[in-house]
């Protein structure tokens, strides 16, 4: 708007077309990017709503058509062109129309995720490159109304003005030009404000798992420190906090999905276990398609243990696969003695053991007859069963022979991958 007031105003007109040229070729580019605007809008999801959500591309079409398609198409129709020329009035107020796009371009600040809160990052650049717009307007509008300034001091005027700075040595001198000074001022300290609060949201917002991960952390140092604990206990503390966290927000995460619907709560848990079963080499090297794990996932069986509670007995065949999905389990085994259980491996959540036995292949279905696993604290597994493994290798044979040979091939001498998955000391 600035630059077409600017070229609109009287005795400004270049016969020679420099300034006609550069003109036309701003306004051209904002109407193309307009249609492809549009264009683009047809296909991309959105809501109705808090938490509707319109991803069908014939429900996108009929909403975009009931909301915003015929503001978008009058401010892509190039109407100024109309008056260009010969009536600059008429072709200033017409430009005027392109304020719509201020709230267009403010609701695509809202995800088509009703999980995800508003993009205050695109907020923050959407005002910013409003409040650049808007100066350039009411330094176009100054320069008309006090003709004795050029446009570069009605410009400058205008940003001391809006910046609240008032250096004084640009003044209105009609009184049309002080009211106009007036709003500007006001405009100025809404404007101002505006940015400054949505630049505080934006250089302080932070994920909601990691400003809740800070605050225990916080927590736990404010009361170490209350009870003067010694720091090499301290830093045991420390080492042990990791997997508290994690514990905390797998367990809000799992109550959440006990509390959804039965049909949903599947679905979900099947790719939680995909997830898991990525873990594995063995599923991590075969290129198949979410989808088709998450129907292995469905044959997973949840399994909870208490606190010191045994999940797979010494010497007891296994013909399992067993994936420790929350908690910690420890690997015990027996002194020289036969006497003392000792701590050989903790298993954390996406460890695992049994790989071998999923393939049949003699001496994988037994784990050390020396090894037992025992819950440390409250802990939940997910099992494969060798017959669910096959009747599903079986449906799906493009990859199930595939995981079966990648399952041979990741066994190991001694403590391998197959019988207890990345031990830790």
């Amino acid at each position: 708007i600035s630059l077409t007031h600017r070229v609109g105003k009287r005795k400004e007109f270049a016969v020679d077309g420099t300034s006609f040229v550069p003109t036309v070729v701003a306004l051209v580019c904002v109407e193309v990017f307009t249609m492809f605007f549009i264009g683009s809008r047809m296909v991309v999801a959105g809501r109705n709503g808090q938490w509707e959500v319109v991803d069908s591309l014939q429900e996108i079409r009929r909403r975009y058509r009931r909301s915003w398609l015929v503001p978008d198409i009058i401010c892509a129709l190039p109407l100024e062109l109309v008056f260009f020329g010969w009536w600059w009035e008429g072709y200033r107020w017409m430009a005027v129309r392109h304020f719509v796009r201020v709230p267009r371009i403010l609701s695509l600040s809202t995800s088509h995720n009703p999980l995800l809160a508003s993009r205050v990052w695109y907020q923050f650049v959407s005002i910013i490159s409003f409040m650049i717009f808007g100066v350039g307007c009411l330094g176009a509008v100054f320069w008309d109304i006090e003709p004795q300034y050029a446009f570069e001091e009605s410009a400058y005027w205008a940003i001391a003005t809006v910046t609240s700075v008032g250096y004084g040595d640009i003044t209105p001198k009609s009184t049309r030009g002080q009211l106009f000074a007036c709003g500007g001022m006001f405009l100025g300290i809404v404007a101002l404000s505006s940015v400054t609060a949505f630049a505080t949201s934006f250089i302080m917002q932070k994920d909601a798992l990691k400003a809740e991960e800070d605050a225990i952390k916080e927590t736990m140092d404010a009361m170490l420190n209350h009870y003067d604990v010694p720091w090499p206990v301290q830093k045991e503390v420390v080492q042990g906090m990791q997997g508290v966290i994690r514990r905390r927000h797998e367990g809000a995460f799992s109550d959440v999905v006990d509390r959804l619907p039965g049909f949903i709560a599947v679905k979900l848990r099947s790719y939680i276990a995909v997830r898991l079963l990525r873990c594995i080499p063995a599923f991590r090297a075969v290129d198949v398609a979410s989808e088709i794990l998450a129907e292995l996932g469905t044959r997973l069986e949840r399994v909870t243990h208490k606190p010191d509670a045994e999940v797979h007995p010494r010497t007891t065949p296994l013909d399992k696969l067993i994936i420790v999905s929350s908690g910690t389990i420890a690997g015990l085994a027996l002194d020289d003695d036969g006497e003392r259980e000792t701590l050989h491996g903790v298993l954390q959540p996406g460890d695992y053991i049994g790989q071998g036995c999923l393939t049949g292949t003699p001496g994988d279905s037994m784990l050390d007859p020396g090894l037992s696993f025992r819950a440390v604290e409250a802990a939940e597994t997910l099992q494969l069963a060798r017959v669910d493994f096959e009747a599903f290798v079986s449906q799906h044979p493009e990859c199930g022979d595939e995981i079966v040979e990648n399952l041979r091939a990741n066994r190991t001498g001694g403590l391998d991958v197959s019988a207890f998955g990345t031990p830790r000391r």
